[in-house]
């Protein structure tokens, strides 16, 4: 397991992930992100889309693998993905 640093203003948070996703997250520059109750705190990057616009991904999202969707609907649609 390695880390990787998710900055919210001053503070640092560290998000434990796999060996083998490291390599791939490591290339963004991520940022906490509370959810509405402030209970939980997700990882964002904002990721280049085809279309020359930025989309902002949520890390667990890239892990499961359907952040590729929620990027090409994006693009279909025109709406940001959650």
């Amino acid at each position: 397991m390695k880390m990787i640093p998710v900055y919210l203003k001053e503070n640092r948070y560290d998000a434990e992930v796999d060996d083998e996703d490291y390599e791939f997250l490591s290339q963004y520059r991520w940022t906490a992100k509370p959810s509405k109750r402030k209970r939980t705190v997700y990882a964002h990057a904002n990721h280049h889309a085809p279309l020359g616009r930025y989309v902002n991904i949520a890390m667990h999202r890239m892990i499961i693998g359907d952040a590729v969707d929620a990027i090409e609907d994006d693009d279909v649609s025109g709406s940001a993905p959650t």
